[in-house]
C-alpha cells in the first residue's frame, strides 16, 4: 500500500486493497467514498482465457467500521458471458498499530448470485478474513488469513487461505509490492491455488492510485494472471472524528 500523500478534498485519501490478494487492516477517514476498478486477465494451462472487470466500493462509517460492496463484474471465458456474484461485507478495525504491535481488523462478507446467464454457475459464499498491517521502517507489511465457505447445488466446501504482502516505496509516489499467497484445496468447488504477485503502485494523487500486477502461479489451474486498475476516492461525504 502506497502511503497517503496530499489529499484531494480535505483529508479524503484512498486506502486500496488492490492489486494484491491481501487487504490492509487500516481504514480511510470516515465518510471517504472509495472505489476500486480493475481489469483481470487469467491465462489457464488449459481451457478458455478468462477476462473480468472487478469493482469494489468502500465507505468507512466510523474509525472502526467500513461497509463494502463488490463484484468480479462482467466476466468472459470462452462462450460464457455473465456478471458475477455481488459481495456485501463489513470490516471492523480493532486497533491501530503501535511501535510493537500491528494494526488489526476482521472482515466478514457474504456473496450472493446474480441472475441466470450463459455459462454462469449460481452459488452462495461466505468469508471471514483477519488482517494485520505493520510499518517496519520504510517497509509496509500486510498479512491476511481467511476462510471461505462455498455452497453450490447442495455441495459445500471450506477453503482456508493466507497471503503476505511486502510493499516498498521507491519514491513518495511509487511503490513496489511482492506477495506470496496460497489457497488450500476445497475440491470440487474451489481448487488449490497459489503463487506470487509482483505489483507496481503509483499514487498520482492522494485520492488516486494506479496499479498493475502479474501473478505467477506455482499451484492451481492457471499459469498466469495480469491485473491493472485504479483506486479512487472521488469524495468525502462527511467529515468529523467518527
Amino acid at each position: 500500500m502506497v502511503g497517503a500523500p496530499a489529499a484531494r478534498a480535505e483529508d479524503a485519501v484512498v486506502v486500496p486493497c488492490r492489486p494484491t490478494v491481501t487487504c490492509t487492516a487500516d481504514l480511510a477517514p470516515p465518510g471517504t467514498l472509495e472505489i476500486e476498478l480493475g481489469y483481470q486477465l487469467r491465462l489457464p494451462e488449459a481451457g478458455a482465457t478468462q477476462q473480468s472487470v472487478p469493482v469494489l466500493a468502500k465507505l468507512p462509517l466510523r474509525k472502526w467500521l467500513e461497509l463494502q460492496l463488490g463484484t468480479n463484474g462482467f466476466t468472459r471465458a470462452g462462450p460464457a458471458r455473465y456478471v458475477d456474484n455481488l459481495v456485501l461485507g463489513a470490516k471492523l478495525h480493532l486497533r491501530d498499530q503501535t511501535a510493537t504491535w500491528p494494526s488489526l481488523a476482521v472482515t466478514v462478507s457474504a456473496s450472493v448470485p446474480t441472475v441466470a446467464q450463459r455459462g454462469y454457475v449460481r452459488a452462495y459464499d461466505a468469508a471471514v478474513v483477519i488482517h494485520a498491517s505493520k510499518d517496519v521502517g520504510h517497509l509496509h507489511l500486510d498479512a491476511n488469513v481467511g476462510l471461505t465457505a462455498d455452497d453450490l447445488g447442495g455441495g459445500r466446501a471450506l477453503q482456508p487461505w493466507a497471503a503476505v504482502a511486502a510493499t516498498w516505496p521507491v519514491t513518495k509516489r511509487v511503490a513496489i509490492a511482492v506477495e506470496p499467497h496460497y489457497f488450500a484445496d476445497a475440491a470440487p468447488l474451489a481448487p488449490r491455488d497459489g503463487g506470487a504477485i509482483v505489483a507496481l503502485e503509483v499514487a498520482a494523487r492522494g485520492w488516486l492510485i494506479v496499479d498493475g500486477a502479474v501473478d505467477a502461479v506455482g499451484w492451481g489451474p492457471r499459469s498466469v494472471a495480469a491485473i491493472v486498475g485504479v483506486s479512487i476516492a472521488p469524495a468525502r461525504l462527511w467529515s468529523g472524528p467518527g
